[in-house]
């Protein structure tokens, strides 16, 4: 057997059920032609042939078949006053306003829910989302399907009246009504429909988690850990102080950590301190003053950096404090300098102490206490040990003295000069003797030389026979010449040495045989130095 047609009766009928798809009005014409869908009453699978192929078995609804579709209007005028006609369901209150399909949700898992020409929500039964002997109501969801034959209205689900009234039509069989209202209009109660205690039943209601003080005790969700929306203090894992969020549930959430605070401890569990911050409350930093000293600063309780305050003045010829002074409070600022005049002084500059305490005058002087002071060269007779050969300009000889300014005067002093003649000390080496005569063969008696500049030529003339001797100076005016002396033998010498002193140009000299071995005796030749 097919699937039941089902009637559904308002308690009074606005329009007889043989009017159902018969009915030509307008209100029907405007149904539109929609596509037929499983309800209540589910219409013949296929394309229809004529009206009675669409008959859904409610009574407020006008059905049609129209190009081979079926269509189910509702029939304004078919229900009870108050109660209008919602395709699926029958006659009940008023359907839902609405634009979209999203605004008709009706909580039922069978039905198809959508807003009929963007104005109201209809909740089409869909068959085929319930089990294998049961059909889709829109109000009841999924339920047994319902007797085709019956005697009286106890045979429809009498035993079950929590599926609503339901009455036995002739033709139709068990048709739905409406549904069972249980809702006794105190919110103290707890309304629900109990089919083993035959219906409604009215007891105290339970609080849930909801916000609401659902059991009439003047308190909201007790007996939950907490209420939906409010925070709980807790501790974090690092042991700052979290919060912990309520959730829809009514149960605590993860102890969140607050954000980080300026108190040097880890608030956010991040395991840094006051992170975010310009420094952490209590340190301090040493910090450039405004005066340019080494100040120091301290991070106050914000977290923030205190202005750098300068430090105490010290001895050290700068501003420290930062008062446009410097070294305030001691005798005199470091590295200053005084002339010493203004300490009774004749001459010099007096120089602040190291610290600070008091000027230091040693290179103050007084010329004339016969006491050399610093920046005195002499006092008086003190020449300080010094003579013309030990003071600066390259003196040889002459007498050094102490002018009125305590300053050397050298007036007196004399220099060599390089084109004159210089004393002599000249060695003589031999190569040959007569260790029986127990002397030297020959005997030299050099009285001068005569020097030109650098590059210039040794002259030397000799008493009894002229004597040429050349010879080049070099730069470091070393000097190798050669001469030959003419007296009983012709003997050949070299004349070689070094200037020893080269301010003085004093020299040592030594005259060697390099002839051959000759029977000469103590032959001597005085050379003079000419210019």
């Amino acid at each position: 057997m097919g699937p039941a047609r089902l009637l559904v009766l308002a308690l009074t009928l606005g329009c007889a059920p043989g009017e159902r798809g018969d009915d030509d009005d307008s209100d029907a014409g405007d149904a539109g032609g929609r596509d037929a869908t499983v309800g209540v009453d589910a219409a013949p699978a296929g394309p229809c042939a004529s009206d009675s192929d669409c008959d859904d078995g409610i009574v407020c609804t006008i059905d049609h078949c129209e190009q081979e579709a079926c269509t189910h209007s509702p029939c304004t005028d078919c229900c009870d006053e108050g109660l209008g006609c919602i395709v699926g369901y029958g006659c009940g209150t008023a359907p839902q306003p609405c634009t979209t399909d999203d605004e008709c949700g009706d909580d039922t898992r069978c039905t198809l829910d959508r807003c009929r020409d963007a104005t109201e929500c209809e909740h089409v039964p869909q068959e085929a989302l319930c089990s294998s002997g049961e059909i889709c109501l829109a109000a009841l969801g999924c339920i047994p399907e319902p007797l085709s034959e019956c005697v009286r209205d106890g045979d429809c689900f009498g035993d079950r009246p929590c599926l609503g009234t339901w009455r036995c039509v002739d033709e139709f069989g068990c048709q739905f009504v409406s549904v069972l209202d249980c809702d006794d209009g105190d919110p103290c109660t707890a309304d629900e429909c109990r089919d083993e205690e035959g219906g409604c039943v009215h007891g105290a209601p339970e609080e849930v988690c909801n916000g609401a003080d659902d059991d009439c005790d003047d308190e909201v969700d007790e007996g939950f850990e907490c209420m939906v929306g409010e925070d709980a203090p807790c501790v974090t894992a690092c042991g700052s102080a979290g919060a912990s969020a309520c959730g829809p549930d009514c149960t605590l959430g993860e102890c969140a950590p607050p954000e980080e605070l300026c108190n040097d401890e880890d608030d956010d569990c991040d395991d840094e301190v006051d992170e975010g911050f310009q420094c952490s409350a209590g340190t301090a930093e040493d910090c450039a003053t405004a005066c340019g000293s080494t100040g120091s600063r301290t991070c106050l309780d914000d977290c923030s950096w205190d202005d750098c305050a300068p430090p105490d003045e010290v001895c050290n010829g700068v501003d420290d404090d930062c008062d446009g002074a410097c070294d305030e409070g001691d005798e005199c600022c470091a590295g200053e300098v005084r002339d010493c005049s203004l300490m009774g002084f004749d001459r010099g500059a007096a120089v602040c102490e190291d610290d600070c305490t008091g000027w230091d005058s040693s290179a103050c002087s007084r010329c004339g206490d016969g006491t050399i002071d610093q920046g005195e060269e002499c006092d008086g007779e003190n020449l300080g040990g010094d003579d013309c050969t030990t003071v600066p300009g390259d003196f040889t000889s002459g007498e050094l003295a102490c002018g009125g300014d305590c300053r050397f005067d050298t007036g007196d002093c004399e220099r060599w000069d390089p084109t004159g003649s210089y004393a002599t000390d000249p060695d003589v080496a031999y190569s040959c003797a007569d260790p029986g005569w127990g002397g030297p063969l020959v005997n030299f008696a050099f009285d001068s030389c005569a020097f030109a500049a650098a590059g210039g030529v040794l002259n030397v003339s000799c008493d009894s026979v002229p004597c040429q001797m050349t010879g080049f100076i070099d730069a470091d005016r070393d000097f190798d010449v050669s001469c030959l002396l003419q007296g009983t033998c012709d003997e050949s010498y070299a004349l070689a040495g070094a200037f020893t002193d080269d301010d003085t140009w004093d020299a040592t000299f030594t005259a060697t045989f390099v002839g051959d071995c000759l029977d000469c005796v103590n032959q001597s030749d005085d050379l003079t130095g000419a210019r």
